[in-house]
């Protein structure tokens, strides 16, 4: 698992997981590499993963047209 993201685990639940929990999230993830402009999640779809950015950087916004 990515330094990162044990860091960021650990900063969020005040502890490290153990040498098992950190195996079972491990086969559970994906990396990818994405290209700029490319949408995580499309406006009124259900968003069906958890993102973690290990480089580079996103945005979202909300539109409140009516």
């Amino acid at each position: 698992m990515e330094t990162l993201l044990q860091q960021n685990i650990h900063r969020t639940i005040g502890a490290d997981l153990s040498p098992e929990d950190e195996s079972i999230l491990s086969s559970l993830m994906v990396q990818k590499s994405l290209d700029k402009k490319t949408l995580l999640a499309a406006e009124g779809e259900t968003c069906k993963y958890l993102y973690f950015i290990l480089h580079g950087s996103a945005y979202s916004y909300i539109s409140n047209e009516q």
